[in-house]
């Protein structure tokens, strides 16, 4: 769980870097971890350590998805969308 966190970091990191294959390799790896996470925690589970992994997941499976380059746009820096920000509850 706590590689998987770091492993998103590092994915918004290389995402505001403009480094979509970084920022994309970062997210299958938490993607990965998060999913393994969820496996161990159950269906019924609610948050754990106060943030919600499934949607942890749902996040990360959709940067690892995301296009190297957007329509419209020239480089690989004008195509990263990262607007997440964890906050626990």
């Amino acid at each position: 769980y706590l590689q998987a966190l770091i492993n998103f970091a590092a994915a918004g990191f290389k995402a505001r870097w403009g480094n979509v294959r970084g920022m994309r390799a970062n997210a299958q790896t938490a993607a990965r971890l998060f999913e393994s996470a969820a496996r161990q925690l159950g269906a019924d589970s609610g948050p754990y350590m106060g943030l919600e992994v499934r949607a942890l997941l749902l996040w990360t499976t959709g940067l690892a998805e995301y296009p190297t380059v957007a329509q419209g746009t020239d480089t690989e820096a004008d195509a990263v969308p990262f607007e997440f920000k964890l906050r626990p509850e």
